[in-house]
């Protein structure tokens, strides 16, 4: 009996981990939206193309970071996410990206 008290304890122990996780992600996405809506009205200017400049990548990361988090509404996956950073690929960088689209 007490093993069964046991194994109940640490099933409940578990959820609530898995809870305060799914907590935690879902008000990360809250304050996400929240972003978005208070600058969805403020008119952006969008990411600099990045043709593979040595020194420019974490800039334009950061860049696309908050045109995406801008524009949350509207872009729905990861995949979307992807697509439309492909479009402010230029030059070399763009011609590496290619074949990997059509995969």
């Amino acid at each position: 009996m007490a093993l069964q008290a046991g194994s109940a304890v640490d099933r409940s122990k578990r959820d609530t981990q898995e809870l305060v996780k799914m907590n935690e992600a879902l008000t990360e996405k809250i304050k996400m939206l929240e972003f978005a809506m208070v600058i969805r009205g403020i008119k952006m200017n969008p990411p600099v193309s990045f043709s593979g400049e040595q020194g420019k990548l974490q800039v334009f990361l950061a860049q696309m970071d908050v045109y995406l988090t801008a524009n949350a509404s509207k872009v729905m996956s990861e995949v979307d996410k992807v697509l439309i950073a492909s479009t402010y690929l230029s030059e070399a960088v763009f011609d590496w990206f290619k074949p990997r689209v059509r995969k």
